[in-house]
């Protein structure tokens, strides 16, 4: 928790919790869950026990920091949960730009009060840590937090993290954040966010950013991580395969690079195995939403629809408010032809009730002639996956063809990306000209 009165200094709280995640997870003994996991209860009124029962753990941390000019007061306390007692509790107060010794010392003062013991590559991984500039840290710690913002504000942390390489041009973990932004911003803002880049030209930032930041630190989960997702949306398929599992092997607590791994999968047409790393880390991460939906998203990739529908609704009822669960909730909802629910998630999602999306629904409910006009009536709008199906069905199958030839290999629009396994593609299937835009993507070198 954030105890200044100043939002300004979030980031600090939210750097603090996400560093000492990373470090608790050096000492292999433990399962440590991910930030995304537990930020839903920063200031929850539920009892240890009942946050412990959610999250399926033994034992929390919990803390404050209390940012006072140039000084940080942070305090840790440790509370085993059943029954719940107090283990320990520790006071620090710091330098502001002595950060990271304080990371390091609370990363080892915890450990040692769980009886772990850091692994040897971790203890590494703390030495590199101290020796990374302090400016450049809080740099880092900045961008770090505008990337915790899931659907927005990527673009923001680019600066920081541009400016905390500046500061450090050795600072590994900075240039591991920085691909992901880059690589994030290219989902989240689309063409033109990022200084006007092309799709192409972010993912090619981001790429070379994350492979500097393994060049720097060979043995950091996060730069494998961020290696494999810049690899992924550069269609470097096989590459971003091997990358994911080797931030895996290296942090079994990396819950993205298991996502990303459970989402290429799907990409390269391998469901189950794409069903049983998402369904694993959804249980793992019992009320993460951003982690969980990954499991809604292959379940519906998979065919799976009511078992979509109603992961869907188990997200809804944990965050209504999350626009990114909306999509797989309500394409699985059409595929069952509960058309009005899917209206009404559809609305709710990122995409909305666009012309594509609309026309979409219309020729899947049978009324043709209402999808052609609305394909009519917008036919200077951006073109989307959707559209393009839509054109296809009602007839206009060249059109569709080309719309999605553009799109999956000029474009690279992220929903190509699943062309493999995505139900929306099926009534395209059967069509050879369909075969040779995916074959263009690579998704089928295997």
């Amino acid at each position: 928790m954030n105890l200044s009165n100043d939002p300004s200094q979030e980031y600090l709280a939210d750097g603090i919790t996400e560093q000492l995640i990373t470090d608790l997870s050096y000492a292999k003994q433990l399962r440590v869950l991910s930030r995304s996991s537990t930020i839903g209860f920063k200031g929850s009124p539920l009892s240890v026990p009942q946050i412990a029962e959610q999250l399926h753990v033994d034992a929390l941390i919990e803390g404050t920091v209390l940012r006072a000019n140039d000084t940080a007061r942070v305090t840790l306390r440790l509370t085993a949960a059943r029954p719940e007692r107090q283990l320990w509790a520790a006071s620090y107060e710091r330098k502001v730009s002595d950060a990271i010794t304080l990371q390091n010392q609370l990363a080892a003062d915890a450990v040692s009060q769980m009886r772990g013991q850091l692994s040897p590559e971790g203890r590494t991984q703390l030495n590199l840590e101290s020796r990374i500039n302090p400016e450049a840290y809080d740099e880092y710690l900045r961008g770090r937090f505008f990337i915790g913002q899931e659907t927005a504000q990527k673009d923001k942390a680019i600066p920081h993290l541009e400016r905390s390489i500046q500061l450090d041009p050795s600072f590994a973990g900075a240039y591991a954040a920085l691909g992901e932004a880059w690589a994030m911003d290219g989902i989240y803002g689309g063409v033109g966010i990022g200084g006007g880049k092309s799709l192409r030209e972010q993912y090619a930032k981001a790429l070379e950013s994350s492979q500097r930041a393994v060049n720097l630190d060979p043995t950091s989960s996060e730069a494998y991580s961020s290696l494999g997702h810049s690899l992924m949306q550069n269609h470097r398929w096989n590459q971003a395969e091997v990358a994911f599992r080797r931030a895996i092997e290296l942090d079994s607590n990396n819950p993205y690079a298991a996502g990303y791994l459970a989402m290429l999968l799907a990409q390269k047409g391998r469901n189950e195995e794409s069903l049983q790393v998402s369904r694993e880390l959804a249980l793992a991460n019992p009320v993460a939403i951003n982690l969980r939906r990954v499991y809604a998203m292959m379940l519906y990739d998979a065919h799976r629809y009511d078992e979509a529908i109603a992961e869907g609704q188990r997200l809804i009822e944990l965050d209504p408010n999350h626009v990114p669960t909306y999509v797989a909730y309500a394409t699985s909802l059409a595929q069952k032809g509960r058309f009005q629910e899917a209206e009404a998630a559809f609305r709710h999602s990122q995409l909305g009730m666009n012309p594509g999306v609309q026309a979409w629904l219309y020729v899947r409910q049978g009324n043709v002639d209402a999808a052609r006009k609305v394909l009519k009536e917008n036919a200077s709008s951006p073109i989307n996956p959707f559209t393009a199906v839509a054109h296809y069905l009602v007839g206009e199958k060249e059109r569709g063809l080309t719309e999605l030839d553009y799109l999956a290999n000029e474009a690279w629009a992220n929903k190509t990306y699943f062309l493999r396994t995505d139900p929306l593609f099926d009534p395209m299937r059967g069509d050879p000209r369909f075969t040779e835009i995916v074959k263009k993507t690579g998704l089928l070198d295997n």
